[in-house]
């Protein structure tokens, strides 16, 4: 398991029990670093109540079974329309692939990064993350939401822990969108008006 070095970061029990109860069906991509925040999760109990799919589409042809050609984009994979593309995919694997889940938000969430690829790298390098999520609520209006957040470590190895953090942070921040929706929907059921 990674070490968060997010000192703020609830316990993960405590983060798996907030995502299970969030009324949202969660499909992730991850593609470059921050996976382990996932991994990490799958370690507790209480995922299978609100995690339908996880891939590490590491691979430019795997990112591209997910998010479908970037040339349009001029094949950048790191950059927030990559993001959106891959957290699009995700949710539409998931509309493909999975049952009705009843009052359920659907989401799907792509993250795309660049960081130090070793120790020493050279000065000036860019290391940024850019995470995006779509949330489908029954009604099949879609919400989009994305951040960009670039990582203070210097190792690969400790920004990869700083952005499993950052990643589980972003989850509840959907999590917490998606509950809203759900009750926004709950809301529009009892007054169609509203």
């Amino acid at each position: 398991m990674s070490q968060l070095q997010t000192p703020n970061m609830p316990p993960m029990q405590d983060i798996v029990d907030d995502l299970a109860d969030s009324r949202m069906i969660l499909s992730v991509a991850v593609a470059g670093g921050g996976a382990s925040g996932v991994t990490d999760l799958l370690s507790y109990s209480g995922c299978s109540k609100f995690l339908f799919d996880f891939q590490v589409p590491y691979g430019k042809g795997a990112f591209d079974s997910i998010a479908g050609h970037l040339m349009d984009l001029d094949y950048k994979y790191v950059t927030q329309a990559a993001a959106d593309r891959l957290a699009r995919g995700m949710l539409a694997q998931q509309l493909q692939k999975g049952p009705t889940f009843d009052g359920k938000i659907r989401v799907g969430v792509g993250v795309t990064s660049k960081l130090t690829t070793r120790d020493g790298e050279r000065e000036g390098r860019e290391n940024i993350v850019y995470f995006s999520a779509v949330l489908r609520d029954v009604d099949s209006t879609d919400v989009t939401t994305g951040i960009e957040y670039r990582p203070v470590a210097l190792t690969r190895f400790d920004q990869e822990s700083e952005v499993a953090g950052a990643l589980l942070a972003f989850l509840l921040g959907v999590a917490h969108q998606a509950r809203l929706m759900s009750i926004e929907n709950e809301l529009q059921h009892f007054h169609p008006s509203a």
